[in-house]
């Protein structure tokens, strides 16, 4: 299973809402009462709109991450990804995402890849020898990298 990330910006918007932490008055909601409870939903679910709302619009988008298909792909076929790679194909992922892409082949100087924009996940990795074999089936997006 995938390791859910949490951007900096909504983890500071958690921590503004009120202490969490090891209080255990603030973590105990059965000593809460129902009207407290429904504050502290509420304050939660404000700033984290207001988080997401201003990630939205600054671009900003959830870090790539690998599958574990696509990370048995990459060891058997010797493929590896520089930090300035990763750049590319994350900005590449984010204009098809702002399309409305969902299943996207990016394709780089010497690599492809299939990417799921609603997942932000790398489904698949191919060389350039790969891609002469293959068939993309369920992509709506190609962009070069």
């Amino acid at each position: 299973m995938a390791d859910m990330k949490i951007s900096p910006a909504l983890s500071a918007s958690i921590a503004a809402v009120g202490p969490l932490g090891n209080d255990k008055k603030a973590n105990d909601t059965k000593n809460m009462s129902a009207a407290d409870q429904m504050d502290f939903k509420a304050a939660l679910t404000q700033e984290l709109d207001k988080t997401k709302a201003a990630e939205e619009a600054k671009g900003d988008k959830p870090i790539l991450k690998f599958s574990s298909h696509a990370l048995e792909r990459m060891n058997s076929r010797g493929i590896f990804f520089t930090p300035e790679q990763i750049t590319k194909i994350e900005q590449a992922a984010g204009k098809a995402n702002q399309k409305g892409g969902k299943e996207a082949l990016i394709i780089s100087d010497e690599n492809a890849l299939i990417v799921s924009l609603k997942n932000n996940t790398i489904v698949t990795v191919m060389d350039k020898a790969g891609l002469k074999q293959s068939v993309f089936t369920n992509i709506d997006s190609t962009v070069f990298a």
